[in-house]
């Protein structure tokens, strides 16, 4: 296909097509752009895709006998590198990754079989130069994930697969897939089941590969997912989670009112819940404000924070895009020990809980003009100094 505008995909019923998007540098034109790789642009990757052009020169580690030449080592063939999920996402956003997940057609036993054969040393833990070591494996302990080390930066890369592709769900009997529809079906929703394929180590890649029309619901700020939501979050209850953030850094519209109940039945509590809202609230790119409202609005804060009448609407700006001060805001009129409680109930570190509720009773102890307790805080000078502007500039 050529310009994105041009691009107009309505992929009713989730079927799954594999379209093509040229990314291209046209000027004056809100085109999605190439990724490159060079020396300069991405030079740790440069490497790892050197050495997937290379596979077809990698022998398959058996002989067999052929008529002309006799014993010989058959190769590999081709076998092809792509990136996908946030990393894709970020780049046509025009932002510059922070993680680089990539997936290839090989299979496990042929991405050590290319590594190796590209001079990266299998370790146990991560190594300086050219490193890989298996970071998750299936029940059955077949290796489904590696972690590849180029200079110190991390890559994630996994063969194609038709498993679970959430790094805290188990899988059971890992099954290669055979193809990107396969691969991305498993995938939770459209703007995170596209691929660029990493063809060119020494310059721009300029092709998109985009299963379910993820692009376009990027483009226009939608949140689909792929296959019915509430199965989704039946499934894997963190599917909930990961919507309200990609709905606070990247969607434009309201969150419809079945995903709204869907979300609502979650009633457990789980650290990994913790974790999820802690990867949205941090980030500076999503909208804190709105963030907290649709976890509000949605029943998920009782999984961050499992207690009533929270301080929500109010939150200060000076607060946002931390788990501390937010934390602190939103619990500042509870009991110290119902916060803690309330805390460790649903997974944060003790570390964590201690230092909260320390900000909570420099809060109360000022309002009810009582001494503060003497406790140990964790925090910053700075931190702690901010907390006090911040309560002290605000209404009781």
């Amino acid at each position: 296909m050529g310009k994105f505008q041009d691009y107009v995909l309505y992929k009713e019923n989730n079927i799954p097509v594999v379209s093509k998007v040229k990314l291209a540098k046209n000027p004056g034109v809100e085109d999605f752009q190439p990724f490159v790789v060079d020396k300069e642009n991405r030079p740790n990757l440069r490497l790892l895709i050197k050495a997937f052009e290379n596979s077809p020169q990698i022998g398959v580690g058996y002989t067999t006998m052929d008529k002309t030449n006799g014993e010989v080592e058959p190769k590999l063939k081709k076998k092809l590198l792509y990136l996908t999920g946030g990393a894709v996402r970020d780049h046509l956003k025009g932002k510059t990754p922070r993680n680089y997940d990539l997936v290839t057609d090989a299979t496990s036993s042929e991405i050590k079989l290319i590594l190796k054969g590209n001079g990266f040393e299998e370790t146990q833990t991560p190594r300086g130069g050219k490193s890989f070591f298996v970071s998750r494996m299936d029940n059955k302990n077949k290796p489904i994930e590696f972690t590849v080390v180029v200079n110190g930066e991390g890559f994630e890369l996994s063969p194609l697969s038709k498993s679970v592709k959430n790094r805290n769900l188990d899988v059971g009997n890992f099954s290669t897939a055979s193809s990107l529809e396969d691969d991305a079906a498993t995938r939770d929703f459209t703007i995170n089941a596209m691929y660029i394929p990493l063809k060119n180590s020494e310059g721009e890649n300029t092709e998109l590969l985009d299963v379910y029309g993820g692009a376009h619901h990027l483009k226009n700020g939608q949140i689909v997912s792929i296959g019915k939501f509430s199965k989704k979050v039946g499934e894997d209850p963190l599917t909930a989670h990961r919507y309200i953030r990609m709905q606070a850094r990247y969607g434009n519209e309201d969150m419809p009112e079945d995903h709204i109940q869907s979300m609502g039945k979650i009633n457990n509590l789980n650290k990994d819940y913790k974790r999820e809202y802690i990867l949205g609230l941090e980030n500076p790119e999503v909208n804190d404000k709105k963030y907290l409202d649709m976890y509000k609005n949605s029943g998920l804060l009782n999984t961050i924070y499992p207690m009533d009448n929270l301080s929500v609407g109010d939150v200060p700006e000076k607060a946002y895009n931390d788990r501390f001060l937010t934390s602190a805001w939103i619990m500042k009129d509870k009991s110290l020990d119902q916060v803690k409680f309330a805390l460790m109930s649903a997974g944060w570190e003790p570390r964590e809980v201690e230092d909260i509720a320390h900000l909570i009773g420099m809060y109360q102890a000022e309002r009810n003009n009582y001494p503060q307790a003497s406790t140990h805080c964790g925090l910053s000078d700075n931190k702690v100094n901010k907390w006090r502007k911040i309560y002290s500039s605000s209404a009781w």
